[in-house]
């Protein structure tokens, strides 16, 4: 260490001519320099030397340079560095050593890369300056690079940097190039056997390095046992440790003591850790911090905050950030608000507000409570923001339905994103369906190199479906590595919804193929493809495998068996599924899908009944089992029963939504009564298309053409765009009332101005509407020209409006196109045409 000293004397003074005189006054400046206490002093000092003549020479300059470093101003290390006309070796470590001691590692880093291009060979002193900043920045690829240097240097056994680089590789999360170092080193000191046991707490290694130091004869300090202790991962290896302890006479060591309880409690013996922290003779702020943390990450929340309550009220040791950090979690877990606000008065009275662990916590706390205001208030104060600040902001934004605001945050940011910020923008853009900003995102995680973590290609996976680019999911689901169940799930969601049953029944045979283990929301999304092409052999096949995977009592696929049966026409294997299903396996969900089965199927009796059934098991309707009740009640034209379920719905707020208004509306006018369906329709408040479109339908079949048609004038002045349903009910109004112009105005405007693409239907209306008005020939026209000669129900309606306008020609040929299977139903028409 002399040695070291006189070397760096001797080289900070080369080439600079000065006589013993001036050499004396120098050493007293510097004596006065390392006397100074704080940077003012130093400043003082300062401008007393300028002007004398000893701020020219190299050794002074370096020391001014470490002191300014010391005292936290790298600034003017910095402006001291950048006016040095000669700088050596030194200089530069010293340099870099300020940025290093003040958390400026990646200045340090490039002040490194600057002095070798400039060609100055660090020393062993720059190397440890490095390495230090390596280990407190995580920055494992630039240490491999100063490790590779110090291979090739005259320093290479020094093992002052070999026990730097083992700590530099601890800290950095890699103990196998850490052991390699340790392994290779010829002479080890306890401070390098201290860094591999710092190490071999990531490892699993830690008892085995004290049983190597024992046969070495190498004697442990209090450093050693606090590593060593921390590394142990078994509940007996907490207890063997602590007998060690015991016989070594280090467990009166309050660094050891607060490694037992640590491990004590990672291991889950919180009584354990109590003992231990209940022994301590001097609990400083680590000891009271380490307890609160166990408590509180072990879900025991008050005892976290009594815990702290002691430390404020019994001692005069004060809370650190690990402190508030653990508190706060337990405010946030039992959802004491009050504690939390008066612990965040006490943070910000020690000025750690600005900590960014500490507003991390206070971000999550406010969130949770549901003041997102507060939440973002806490977030603001935060000075140096890293990742996972902003990531629980997002977070905060996610949970709480802002997407939006998770988007500025985004855009916001002054750190690097990760994989989770990149899944929360992701989810963000998928709830907005914003494309072009998911596309932008996607960009950005290909530059980053992070596609391949499966959450976030999942989200990204979600995306693409949700905005309908069905292309760029699929590219995304192929690039995919790994894939476990729930990706797999999203793509066959992704074909549903784009109709391609097909493919999402072949992907689910493919998973299978794959030995991916499928969940209750495959088999759901397998059923749900069968029940849409009526694929019931398909379905039959899942439905094994369900039970052989013993799926058979899971609601999920239980409702989505049903629905399939049904969608498939079995009505009776529905009625299975459902008589197999009993207790809480029945949810109203599943009593909903069987009622809603019948009432399709044309069997309104059946569906009421099974209604009946299920109030008389105290099962309680949702809005779905009163809609397909009074769709039940609408095709067996029994009003009566529609009242009492009205009546029953009367004064319930939260079960009479629109969709449930909605059906009363049809109800009422498909039972007859326009009245109580304009009753319905002026008390629903948020009006859809499906509202608008039901009383415009319900004025139309009664022969109130005109008043259909204002209404859906009035539906336009509203804003709400008309669609096909509504379209092909304004048609019928015209049909009705004879308003060939109107009609065929609404026919144009349907596909011109609100995209609605003309269906079989809207042709059909629209051959009525000419047939209606003696326009036979343009009637038979339209059934031609759209390919409507094969349905018999054009040339019905071509029949009649011949007998109307007295046109047996045109009845004889409509007649002649009409199947064989409707001619019953013809006959009349004809003999009517032919007696005129």
């Amino acid at each position: 260490m002399h040695c070291r000293k006189l070397r760096t004397l001797r080289e900070s003074k080369a080439g600079v001519p000065f006589d013993r005189g001036k050499l004396e006054q120098q050493q007293k400046c510097l004596t006065l320099l390392q006397q100074c206490q704080d940077s003012g002093e130093l400043d003082v000092l300062y401008a007393r030397f300028t002007g004398t003549g000893y701020l020219d020479n190299v050794y002074f300059r370096n020391w001014l340079i470490q002191l300014h470093g010391k005292f936290g101003n790298t600034q003017k290390s910095r402006e001291v560095f950048d006016g040095m006309q000669q700088k050596n070796v030194y200089s530069w470590s010293m340099m870099i050593g300020a940025y290093a001691q003040n958390g400026h590692r990646n200045e340090a880093f490039l002040l490194f890369e600057r002095m070798e291009s400039e060609g100055i060979r660090p020393n062993a002193v720059t190397c440890l300056h490095v390495l230090g900043a390596c280990s407190y920045q995580n920055e494992l690829p630039f240490g491999k690079k100063v490790h590779a240097y110090i291979s090739a240097s005259e320093f290479k056994w020094d093992i002052s940097l070999q026990t730097s680089l083992v700590n530099m590789y601890a800290k950095c999360g890699s103990p196998a190039d850490a052991k390699a170092v340790f392994d290779s080193m010829a002479r080890k000191d306890i401070v390098t056997w201290n860094a591999m046991a710092g190490a071999s707490v990531h490892n699993g290694q830690s008892h085995k390095l004290l049983r190597e130091m024992d046969l070495q004869g190498v004697k442990p300090n209090a450093t050693t046992y606090a590593s060593i202790t921390r590394g142990s991962s078994t509940l007996t290896g907490c207890r063997a440790m602590e007998q060690r302890l015991l016989a070594s006479g280090y467990m009166s060591h309050v660094p050891v003591q607060n490694a037992l309880v640590n491990v004590y409690a990672k291991c889950g013996d919180l009584e354990g850790a109590r003992k231990v922290f209940n022994r301590l003779e001097r609990k400083d702020v680590i000891s009271w911090s380490t307890m609160i943390s166990a408590y509180n990450q072990s879900g025991r929340h008050s005892e976290a905050i009594e815990i702290y309550r002691l430390m404020e009220s019994e001692t005069s040791v004060e809370p650190n950030a690990v402190t508030f950090v653990g508190v706060i979690g337990a405010c946030t877990g039992c959802g004491d608000v009050i504690r939390g606000i008066q612990v965040h008065g006490r943070l910000v009275s020690l000025g750690l507000e600005t900590d960014v662990a500490v507003g991390s916590a206070l971000v999550q706390m406010y969130v949770k409570c549901g003041s997102l205001e507060d939440a973002k208030k806490a977030f603001d104060r935060v000075e140096k923001r890293d990742v996972l600040c902003w990531n629980f902001m997002l977070s905060a934004y996610s949970e709480r339905g802002s997407p939006q605001q998770v988007i500025e945050a985004y855009e916001a940011m002054d750190v690097e994103p990760n994989a989770v910020t990149y899944t929360n923008v992701l989810i963000a853009c998928s709830a907005m369906e914003d494309l072009a900003q998911g596309q932008k995102v996607h960009s950005r995680i290909v530059s980053s190199g992070l596609e391949t973590d499966m959450t976030m290609e999942t989200a990204l996976l979600s995306l693409y479906i949700k905005c309908r680019s069905l292309k760029s999911a699929c590219q995304v689901f192929e690039a995919m590595g790994k894939k476990d169940v729930i990706p797999w799930n999203f793509m066959m969601v992704g074909y549903i919804d784009h109709d391609c049953d097909t493919e999402a029944l072949r992907l689910y045979a493919r998973m299978h193929e794959a030995g991916v283990e499928a969940n209750n929301v495959t088999f759901a999304n397998a059923l749900k493809a069968c029940s849409k092409i009526k694929d019931i052999e398909t379905g039959s096949k899942v439905e094994a495998m369900i039970t052989t995977k013993g799926f058979e009592t899971d609601v999920v696929t239980d409702t989505a068996l049903l629905n399939m049966y049904a969608a498939c026409g079995d009505l009776e294997a529905a009625k299975r599924v459902f008589g197999s299903r009993r207790g809480e396996r029945r949810d109203v969900v599943f009593w909903t899908a069987m009622i809603a089965s019948y009432a399709q199927a044309g069997r309104g009796e059946e569906a009421l009944a099974l209604y009946k059934t299920m109030l008389s098991e105290e099962i309680k309707p949702n809005s779905v089992t009163y809609t397909s009740v009074l769709s039940a009640c609408s095709s067996l034209g029994n009003i009566l029963e529609g009242r009492k379920i009205h009546s029953k719905l009367e004064g319930k707020a939260e079960e009479l939504d629109v969709a449930v208004q909605n059906s009363l509306l049809s109800m009422y006018a498909r039972c007859g009564s326009l009245r109580d369906a304009w009753s319905c329709f002026a008390k629903i408040h948020n009006r859809d298309v499906f509202s608008w479109t039901g009383m415009v339908a319900a004025f139309a079949h009664h022969g109130h053409s005109a008043r259909a048609l204002e209404l859906v004038r009035e539906m336009e002045l509203c804003g709400v765009s008309p669609d096909a349903v509504t379209f092909q009910s304004v048609l019928h109004a015209c049909s009705h009332e004879g308003s060939l112009e109107r009609g065929w105005a609404s026919f144009v405007s349907m596909a011109v101005d609100y995209a609605v693409e003309p269906s079989k239907d809207h042709y059909l209306c629209m051959v009525d509407l000419l047939a209606r008005a003696g326009r036979l020939a343009e009637a038979r026209e339209v059934i031609q020209f759209v390919g409507l000669e094969r349905e018999s129900m054009g040339w019905m309606m071509l029949l009649g409006a011949s007998r109307t306008h007295s046109n047996l020609a045109m009845g004889v040929e409509a007649a002649q196109c009409v199947a064989p299977e409707d001619g019953l139903a013809m006959c009349p028409l004809l003999c009517s045409v032919y007696v005129l």
